[in-house]
Order: C-alpha cells, then sequence, then structure tokens
C-alpha cells in the first residue's frame, strides 16, 4: 500500500510540474495573434473558470475523506423514521432533517417512533419547520410524512390548480419566485414537481425571490458539494470541447492534434462521471475496511485524486495552446 501511495506521489509531482511548466510558457502559443476575437476570450474565461472549480475539486474531495475517516456520531439509523426527543415526536427526513409532528404521528400518517434522539446525534441533524394541519369545510388535512414534498427538498415545485411555482427548501419552506422564467443560477430550470392546492397552502412560505436570490440548501453536504463540482467541471469542459470543434483549422496536422485534445476532453468527461460514482460508494465502502488499511485505501484515493486533477489541468492547458497555435 505504501508503495502505491509512493508511486502516485511521484505521478502527482511530475504531473503539477509539467504543467506549471506549460502554463508559465503558454504565452508563447498565441504571440503575434493580435486579433483575439471573441472565441479566444471565451476560451480563456472558461481556462480560468475550469481551473478555479479544479482547486475547489481537489480541497473538496479532500474535506470529504477526512470526515469520512473519521468516527462520528451516526445518525443513518434515524433517516427516513420517525424518534422522540424530549418526548416530542419529529419526523426525520433522509437529509437529516427534524420534522415535529405537531398532532403526533398517527394524525400525520408517520411511522410509530421506535428511537430517542441522542444530544449528540441532535447537532448533526437540521431543525426543520413543523408538520403542518389543515381544515377546510371542517375537514381536517395534515402534512404527512409520506408526502413527496417531505423528503424530496431543495426542489422547484408549482400549485397544481394557480400554477404559482417556488423554492421549496431544506426546511419545509416554499419560497416563490417573482418572476419564474427569470432564476439566480443557483436554482434549478423549470418545474421538478406539483403539488395539490391544499398540500400548498399548508407548506410554510418564506420571502419570495427575485432573478437574483439564491436557491439556499442547508443539507447540502460535503458529498452534495463534491457532485455539484462535478457537475459543473462537466459542463465547463463539454463548452470547451464544443468551442474547439466549431473553429476551422487551419492544416491537417492541426485538425489532428485539435481532434486529439478534443478526444481527451472526452476522456476527461467520463473520467468526472466515473469519480461522480466513486464518491457515491465511498461512504459505504469506508466502514467496511478496518485500522489501516482503511486509511491507506483513502489516502491513496485522495493522491489518486490529486493527480486526476493536475492531469486534468495538463490536457486543458495543452488543448489551449492547440486552441491558440491554429488560429
Amino acid at each position: 500500500m505504501n508503495s502505491l501511495c509512493n508511486i502516485q506521489g511521484k505521478k502527482f509531482k511530475f504531473n503539477k510540474f509539467k504543467f506549471l511548466e506549460i502554463f508559465n510558457n503558454k504565452e508563447g502559443f498565441i504571440e503575434g495573434n493580435a486579433n483575439a476575437n471573441e472565441n479566444d476570450e471565451q476560451m480563456k474565461m472558461l481556462e480560468t473558470e475550469f481551473n478555479g472549480k479544479l482547486s475547489q475539486y481537489g480541497e473538496a474531495y479532500e474535506d470529504y475523506i477526512k470526515e469520512t475517516l473519521v468516527a462520528d456520531v451516526d445518525i443513518s439509523t434515524l433517516l427516513g423514521k420517525t424518534a422522540k426527543y424530549n418526548n416530542d415526536d419529529y419526523y426525520i427526513s433522509r437529509k437529516g432533517v427534524m420534522r415535529k409532528l405537531q398532532w403526533g404521528y398517527q394524525d400525520h400518517r408517520c411511522p410509530e417512533p421506535t428511537k430517542n434522539i441522542t444530544n449528540k446525534q441532535k447537532t448533526k441533524l437540521k431543525v426543520g419547520n413543523p408538520l403542518e394541519k389543515r381544515v377546510e369545510m371542517g375537514i381536517n388535512f395534515f402534512e404527512k410524512c409520506t408526502d413527496k414534498h417531505i423528503d424530496s427538498t431543495g426542489k422547484v415545485i408549482t400549485d397544481a390548480i394557480t400554477n404559482e411555482v417556488a423554492w421549496l427548501d431544506d426546511l419545509g419552506t416554499k419560497r416563490k419566485f417573482i418572476q419564474p422564467h427569470s432564476r439566480d443560477n443557483s436554482c434549478p430550470n423549470g418545474i421538478e414537481y406539483d403539488v395539490d392546492a391544499t398540500t400548498w397552502k399548508m407548506i410554510k412560505s418564506g420571502e419570495d425571490l427575485g432573478p437574483t436570490d439564491k436557491c439556499v440548501r442547508q443539507t447540502l453536504t460535503k458529498q452534495g458539494r463534491l457532485n455539484r463540482l462535478n457537475n459543473e467541471l462537466i459542463m465547463i469542459a463539454s463548452e470547451m470541447k464544443s468551442l474547439i470543434n466549431n473553429v476551422q483549422v487551419e492544416s491537417s496536422e492541426d485538425d489532428n492534434k485539435i481532434t486529439l485534445q478534443a478526444k481527451s476532453l472526452d476522456e476527461i468527461i467520463t473520467q468526472l462521471n466515473l469519480d461522480r460514482k466513486k464518491i457515491k460508494i465511498l461512504k459505504k465502502e469506508i466502514f467496511s475496511l478496518d485500522g489501516n488499511v482503511r486509511d491507506n485505501k483513502y489516502l491513496v484515493d485522495s493522491s489518486n485524486i490529486q493527480y486526476i486533477g493536475w492531469g486534468v489541468s495538463l490536457i486543458t492547458v495543452l488543448v489551449l495552446g492547440l486552441y491558440t497555435m491554429k488560429k
């Protein structure tokens, strides 16, 4: 295991050195190109954005490894279940949010509580809005644990009758969009699901969201941040590939080089997708490993992600160089 760590360390240092060497000399690729067009500027912006996201991705991965390796309070047995805290009933969403059952677990159609939430477990949980009750025409309606909007939060929802559109945050608050078709980049596009009119009225309302107001995800975990950065890297790499494919090349030699580098970007995108799958199973695997074997395995994984990161950066700079050479 230590030998493998050493190999990965050498690869990491080599790729980091090559990246810095090429990056520092990159201006030579575009020397004399005084008529830089809109594509040049767009590529430079994508380069800056990609490298920034890549740096964040490496840091987030390292934080995730450290957090997962440390023995911590287990709340997994509470997720999706009803439990008691200070003699009150709570439903614990699958995102780790405590929702008080104000009218008792039976009226809210929740499972009977079989566990107690400890004080240590509570420090890892978020406290959301209590589940509500509404009376219409003498009939009692309750928010139920089985309702989609209780577990499926961090989504854009709509009233099936009025067609109002809102952001449903992880704590159970809906925030209507002032301009549904003009949202901040942090908000998903489109509508992810609708709810009936009675349920819409029961969901607690918060402040409306304007075009520049962010859609906040209160339970975004380190794994969630990794997945988000992973998606953003894939999108930027895809944009770079598309931009390269749209540029007319001036010689067959350059054409071949661009084709090869575009293929490299395809490989990057594939690797990022594979990396995302690896992150999803990481938490399941890590608790099945013992002591030093576990620690060494994930130290190697951490080295691997740095190796991948510098490799991606190296390819990125080569692509930018070839892109500007053919101008």
